[in-house]
Parts: C-alpha cells; structure tokens; sequence
C-alpha cells in the first residue's frame, strides 16, 4: 500500500514536470471555456437522452423490450454517444431513434470540437515567447534576442 508520504512525493516530482505546468496554466487559462463545455455537453446529454427514451418509448413494437427504461438511462447511452465511446450495450431499435442517434452523434463532435479549438488556441504552448540572453560567443554586453518556439512540446530554435 502507498503511504502519505510516498504520494506526497509524486506532487514534489510535478511540481518540477515543464509539461504538467503547461498542463496545469493551459486548464487555468481556459477555465471559463471549459466550464461552457461541460455545460454544453450536459445540455446535448440531457436534451438527447431525453428524446432517446420518448421515442425508443413510443415507437418500437413492444415497449418492454428496449433498454432505455428510463431518462437515466438514455442520458448514459446519451453520454456514450456523444463523447464517441460507443459501448455497443444499448441502441436505438427505431428508424426514428437511429435518426437521433445520428443527429447525437454529429452534435457531441460539433459540441467537442469548437471548444477544444478555443482552447487549445488560448493554452501557453502555442504562445511565443521572447527572451534576451547574453551572447556567449561575445566578450562584450550586447545582447541577442533569442526566439523560442514552443509547440506541442517541442523546443526549436
């Protein structure tokens, strides 16, 4: 078993990860962006889980039958869908169900690719950054300006 102590020092350790603390700046940069995701994806969630459960519901020939036994359970197949996970354990029987399936399916990529565009423009990995340093191949003071380019991780010059 890990003690306190022992998962203490993987905090020291990420307190010295250059990546973690990208990591860590970039969600609080864009900590308004992704509350609106979280919003927006559980509004897609609801709206068609909702939808899911009345017309798996309504329109299949014996009601008993389908696995959409309740809101809850259209809000997880729902979640399924629109984050693309696709379990496979529940689906729509109907044609009109597998209409809004689609239309789930489309909306959960629209709703998780506009944010995550915003915030990956916004996080510092894509920001440019200007030193000055010191010449080292010069005995005098002037100083050089260095551009360093930081994308994705990796370091150019």
């Amino acid at each position: 078993s890990v003690g306190f102590s022992e998962s203490s020092d993987v905090f020291k350790l990420a307190r010295r990860s250059e990546n973690l603390l990208i990591l860590l700046k970039a969600v609080g940069n864009t900590s308004t962006e992704l509350f609106v995701l979280f919003v927006m994806v559980f509004m897609v969630v609801l709206m068609f889980g909702s939808i899911m459960y009345t017309v798996e519901k309504t329109m299949t020939n014996n009601p008993n039958s389908t696995k959409f036994n309740s809101i809850m359970s259209g809000c997880w197949w729902s979640v399924i869908t629109v984050t693309t996970v696709g379990y496979g354990d529940m689906f729509p029987e109907s044609s009109l169900g597998m209409m809004f399936g689609t239309l789930a399916l489309l909306a959960g990529l629209i709703v998780l690719a506009l944010p995550v565009t915003v915030i990956v423009a916004n996080s510092p990995m894509n920001t440019r950054k200007v030193k000055w340093k010191r010449n080292p191949r010069e005995t005098g003071t002037d100083n050089i300006l260095v551009h360093d380019i930081i994308l994705c991780g990796v370091t150019s010059l």
